[in-house]
């Protein structure tokens, strides 16, 4: 797993215990922290429910290289999946679940990647589908898709690399799978970079997530 963490520990704090509600396994988490809030550097110490490598950046990196160089580290190390998160966006119960079972599901490298939020979510718990949207709130990024799709596109639009990802699918033939009803959500309604109260509470407030803990059985229909 990748986290980057910034300045605001309250809604760390919400994430990563939502993060210890999906039981992940197997699972090694690698922390881009900015060096900017003692707190938050404190509760990334704190971890002990998943083996943790913490980096406290030499300067503030932002939205854009942070989780890059975080996501970066990881596939270094030699992992062949990293699950990328940010620090005020929180799980479902089953999350990781949902990830685990993409990274069994054979043909997962023909897509950009695994979207776990979904901005039109909708009731239906199993399905994980072909979309042409994008939405950087949690992403299981394979070796594969890492080096042919993520390297050569990320930094190609200046607005922010979810852009550059959303551009790559607009002009080609991708596509990402997204679980119909959302597996992740945004709490960060104050204080974060990209967005105000009313904007956040416009677009999150009312859009469905699972939150309840029965584990469902995914459904690939690509």
């Amino acid at each position: 797993m990748a986290i980057t963490a910034f300045k605001r520990p309250e809604y760390l704090t919400e994430v990563l215990t939502s993060l210890k509600e999906t039981s992940p396994s197997d699972f090694t988490l690698f922390i881009g922290a900015e060096p900017v809030s003692a707190d938050v550097i404190k509760i990334c110490k704190s971890i002990d429910f998943l083996p943790t490598i913490l980096t406290i950046n030499s300067k503030v990196l932002g939205v854009r290289e942070n989780p890059f160089q975080t996501m970066k580290r990881a596939f270094d190390a030699g992992f062949d999946l990293v699950w990328q998160l940010e620090d005020d966006v929180v799980l479902s119960p089953d999350a990781a679940a949902l990830v685990d079972a993409f990274a069994k599901f054979d043909r997962r490298d023909e897509y950009l990647c695994l979207n776990l939020y979904n901005p039109s979510s909708w009731g239906d718990e199993e399905t994980v589908y072909a979309s042409k949207g994008f939405n950087a709130l949690s992403l299981a990024i394979t070796r594969s898709q890492w080096d042919k799709f993520f390297i050569p596109n990320y930094h190609s639009d200046k607005r922010g690399w979810d852009w550059s990802m959303i551009g790559l699918l607009q002009r080609t033939h991708l596509t990402n799978l997204t679980p119909a009803l959302s597996r992740s959500h945004h709490i960060g309604r104050a204080g974060g970079t990209h967005y105000r109260p009313d904007q956040h509470d416009h677009m999150y407030v009312n859009n469905p997530w699972k939150q309840d803990k029965s584990i469902s059985e995914f459904k690939f229909k690509p």
